[in-house]
């Protein structure tokens, strides 16, 4: 029963959400509305996690089912895909190599060239270990600080 009322929550938002687009003067996806209607609801703990949480576990194990659908549904326009599958294939290349090389800059501005792992010694105390890569160098030094 709990899993009932969990995916009745979940499907509450989604309903808020195409009613949302359904009313505004532009064209823009319900099931987006009703995902940021259901992350304003738990950042602001109107819906707490606890009360979604089994049912999005077994929807994020079982997602690869939900795209079947939409890839049965796809075939209505092989004809399309089969004439202009070059198009379709390059767009998908470089979005990709656009997305990838967009994350590796982020990630490299954001990191600032320093990494911190915690791990934990045989005593099962914290240890702090700071990884600090050197460019000058190109090597890694480590510090160590014992909680």
């Amino acid at each position: 029963m709990k899993i009932v009322l969990e995916l009745f929550i979940i499907l509450i938002f989604t309903l808020l959400g195409e009613l949302i687009a359904s009313i505004l003067p532009f064209s823009f996806p319900g099931s987006v509305i009703g995902l940021l209607l259901l992350f304003v609801a738990l950042m602001t703990k109107i819906v707490k996690v606890d009360q979604i949480k089994d049912v999005s576990k077994w929807l994020q194990k079982n997602m690869a089912f939900l795209f079947v659908p939409l890839c049965v549904g796809i075939m209505q326009y092989f004809d399309i895909i089969k004439v202009s599958w070059f198009e379709i294939l390059l767009i998908l290349v470089v979005s990709t190599i656009i997305t990838l090389i967009t994350t590796a800059v982020i990630a490299e501005k954001g990191v600032k060239h320093e990494w911190y792992n915690m791990e934990y010694n045989n005593n099962f105390r914290n240890i702090f270990i700071m990884y600090v890569y050197s460019k000058e160098n190109e090597t890694f030094s480590t510090k160590s600080i014992i909680n």
